[in-house]
């Protein structure tokens, strides 16, 4: 159908058509044209435009063969709707990217192949993309082939409790507490794995990961960089939480009283270490670089707070305020220095057993 033959508007039947023509005529139809300004049909033309219409035995030759291309375009219309719908359904990648799918798998048995720990019953994992752009950041070649260097996945492995089907069941496997047994960097090119928070291996792990990415640290920035995801992903979430103020200590610190003490005594215990820490006058809390022969000395402050093992069945260390020193080598390497306390809570203790620890001590 051509556009000067385009039906525009509530079209009525032939015999209601030439009532309207013949009686209600006048500058303002009742059937309103598009504001796009197509013509009308003419008058007394049937501008036919359903299946049913080729049915009909009143039409002329020409609104018979404009029904009929109408049905026609119609038909096409609907099998290219129709196939493209099966096409979308039956495509593997609907929902899901195959290679996510794959890296997940090997984090999966990365964790279960391990000498050390526990197996996860019911092993999750959960995509960490912040770490992703972290380690994409680092790289020296962030561009290869025209196409964005980004060939690492990375993910924490957890145990929260699944469902099963056993017997033609469902079986619903509950645990206390959910367990997570840590990072695992996978190469999604290779398939290979980096264990890193939690495995007993992390530092090496992480130097190895490092290397491979080909990483750069000759900028002060890029040492702060490395510094950074060296403490998130190998010290991890008890011991790696880096803070720039008080505000984050304190956050942190009542998360980690909260999960260590799950009762309503939580509030007093971590009130009693709070002011423990404002006696303690601790005000520098900058992060810092100077560069050595060897490359860079990068220092913070972070909170370090209790320990949980895996599966959690119990606490231990301390709730402290420490500031951290790492060297930074200029191919990306880590070294870890002796960090100093700053404040120190023993668990358990009296408190004339508790003890602050000034910054200049």
């Amino acid at each position: 159908m051509k556009r000067s033959e385009c039906a525009v508007g509530a079209w009525l039947s032939l015999v209601e058509r030439l009532v309207r023509d013949q009686e209600v005529g006048g500058s303002n139809p009742l059937a309103p044209t598009s504001s796009l300004g197509y013509p009308s049909p003419p008058h007394g033309l049937y501008a036919a435009h359903s299946f049913d219409d080729l049915l009909r035995p009143d039409l002329d030759v020409q609104s018979r063969s404009r029904a009929r291309r109408y049905s026609r375009r119609m038909i096409r219309r609907i099998s290219f709707a129709f196939w493209g719908l099966a096409l979308l359904m039956a495509s593997p990648s609907s929902g899901a990217d195959p290679d996510d799918l794959a890296a997940r798998t090997a984090a999966i048995a990365s964790i279960k192949a391990r000498q050390t720990g526990i197996t996860p019953d019911c092993p999750k994992t959960r995509r960490k993309e912040h770490l992703e752009e972290a380690l994409f950041n680092l790289r020296s070649e962030m561009v290869v082939d025209g196409r964005l260097n980004e060939s690492h996945f990375v993910y924490e492995v957890v145990d929260i409790g699944c469902y099963t089907i056993e017997d033609s069941s469902l079986v619903i496997h509950t645990i206390d507490h959910p367990v997570t047994f840590g990072y695992v960097v996978v190469d999604r090119i290779s398939g290979g794995t980096y264990r890193l928070w939690t495995d007993v291996d992390a530092h090496s792990e992480f130097n190895r990961l490092i290397r491979d990415l080909g990483v750069s640290a000759t900028e002060s920035s890029d040492a702060i960089q490395v510094a950074d995801l060296y403490r998130e992903v190998v010290l991890g979430p008890f011991e790696g939480n880096m803070v720039s103020d008080s505000f984050q200590v304190r956050q942190l610190a009542e998360m980690s009283f909260h999960k260590a003490y799950g009762d309503s005594d939580w509030v007093r215990k971590f009130e009693q270490w709070w002011r423990r820490v404002q006696s303690a006058r601790i005000t520098n809390f900058d992060r810092e670089s100077r560069r050595v022969p060897e490359g860079w000395i990068v220092t913070g402050m972070a909170f370090e707070g209790f320990r949980f093992t895996v599966p959690r069945t119990k606490i231990s260390g301390r709730a402290s305020l420490v500031r951290w020193s790492l060297r930074i080598s200029p191919n990306g390497q880590v070294a870890v220095l002796p960090s100093r306390v700053l404040f120190q809570q023993p668990v358990g203790k009296s408190r004339s057993q508790r003890k602050a620890v000034g910054p200049n001590s």
